[in-house]
Order: C-alpha cells, then structure tokens, then sequence
C-alpha cells in the first residue's frame, strides 16, 4: 500500500482560512470625520386671517379705490350698512346690525347710537354713529361673529376697528419727513375729496397731522334720466310723494386727525392721538 500525501491538501485549506483575517485588518483601520456647517435658512410668510376676520391694508384702500364704509364692504357678501334714516347708523353683520356691531378707532370703542322712541315716527335726526374718513385710515379690521375677547362686550354681531395711519406711512424710503396732497372726485354724488397730510418719523419721535374735506350733493339715481321706477312713477322732478329722483341735498365734512408717539427703549412707547369730524348737510 502506498502512503498518502496530506501536505498539498494542508496548505489549501490554511490559504482559504487566512484570506478572511486580511480582510478583517484591512476593515479595522481608522476613518478621518469630515465636519460640514448648514447654513441658517429664514423663511417668511404672511399670516393669513382668520375666516372670520376680514383686514383691508392701505394699499387695498388704494387699488380699490375705497371713498367711504359703502365701498370698504361692497365685496362683502355678510357684512353690509345700517342707513335706513338719514344717516348711516353702522354695520350689518350677518343680519345683525346697529348698537350690536362695535366701531371703535384705534381700540378706542365709540359710543352706542340713541334714538328717542317719541320722535322715531317723525324721523330722528341725529340718530346716526360716529365714524372716521377712510383718507385717514391705514388698515381696517371687520370681525364677523362675537368675540368679546378683541372687540369688546355687547358686540354680538361682531365689530369693526379702524387703525389711523402714522408719520411713517407719509413718508417715501429713507426720509424723515414727508407730506401727502391727495384729491379726487366721484360722479355718482358730484362730490369732491381733498387731503392734506405731514409726517415725521425717526428713531425716537412718530409724528402725523392730517386734514379731510369732503363737499358734496346727493346721490344721483336712475329716474334723473327718465328711466321708470317701480312705485314712484316715471323718475320726474315734482314735488310730493310721486317724486322719483332723490330731494336736492348738499353736504361739507371736515376730518382731522392728530398722532405723536415716543419710542423710550425697545419695549417701552408712549403715545397719544386726537381725531374729530364736523358736517353740514342741507336737504331740501
């Protein structure tokens, strides 16, 4: 018999079981961090109202063209004017109106309208509720709904703030004083709309003074051209209750409109503001 050979077989098998310790020394081996800065990312965005809170901005009040409350809320399905008298008496809110809406200008809420009960049947004159010229206005807010929390309590139907505008918003990009002249005429009332404004603003002091007349007549309709109107005949000129075209009128507003505020430090700021309106209106 002849001996076998085992040394060719030995080494194979010692080469197959050594590859896997090379591998593993070569995995062992130290790796170098690489360190890598993010830089910071700011992303703005508009804070949107809630959908019970309608805001209109200046530059609204600009493009639209907005002269008076009537076209603050002519794109408002819910929201509209309490004017069945001779003057405006507030808001309508989702069908609730007068007293129950609140006004106020600069969070200062203005006082409820009174109408005396014995004369209401003969037309009470002075039933109407204050109110400010949008030309000194600089954003509005119509909360629709109650919320006592932000417009006060009573304010069932909701509440309207109006915000007056501030020397910074007379003034063009880096100055510190400015001065506004505006004018501007509407047809529907011939009615003519001047105003005149200065301001100032700077680190410490914000400071504006503004002025608003309004001069107009009354409100032009349909049966001034012959058109015919349901139960007031054909629109004619006459005297009595068969006339068709609104009773000649003619009224004057004047608006003013005072602010200053002093910045003491980044937390600190005090301010005061003074605002007024006086009108004159003729009907024949």
């Amino acid at each position: 018999m002849k001996p076998l050979h085992m040394l060719p077989i030995a080494a194979l098998v010692g080469g197959i079981f050594g590859n896997p310790v090379l591998a593993a020394d070569e995995a062992a081996t130290e790796t170098t961090p690489v360190k890598a800065e993010i830089k910071e990312v700011r992303v703005k965005d508009q804070l949107n109202a809630p959908a019970t809170v309608e805001r209109v901005n200046l530059g609204r009040i600009q493009q639209e063209m907005i002269r008076d409350n009537k076209d603050l809320v002519r794109y408002s399905t819910d929201v509209g004017l309490s004017d069945s008298g001779r003057h405006q008496k507030g808001f309508a809110v989702r069908g609730v109106e007068g007293n129950r809406v609140g006004v106020s200008i600069d969070g200062v809420s203005l006082p409820d309208s009174e109408e005396n009960s014995l004369y209401a049947r003969y037309g009470n004159f002075n039933s109407s509720r204050l109110s400010i010229d949008p030309e000194l206005v600089r954003n509005i807010e119509i909360a629709k709904g109650a919320d006592s929390f932000n417009t006060g309590s009573g304010a069932l139907g909701g509440g309207v703030n109006y915000q007056t505008l501030q020397g910074h918003d007379l003034l063009l990009d880096d100055r510190q004083f400015g001065v506004m002249m505006k004018n501007g005429y509407s047809s529907r009332n011939r009615e003519w709309t001047n105003t005149l404004g200065f301001g100032v603003s700077n680190d410490r002091v914000d400071a504006a003074l503004l002025y608003s007349q309004r001069r107009g007549h009354e409100t032009e309709s349909a049966g001034e051209r012959g058109y015919p109107v349901e139960g007031a005949g054909s629109g004619e000129n006459i005297r009595g209750s068969a006339r068709g075209i609104p009773d000649p009128s003619k009224h004057k507003y004047h608006n003013f409109l005072g602010k200053i505020a002093y910045q003491i430090n980044d937390k600190h700021r005090i301010g005061a503001s003074f605002n007024g309106q006086q009108g004159h209106n003729y009907t024949i």
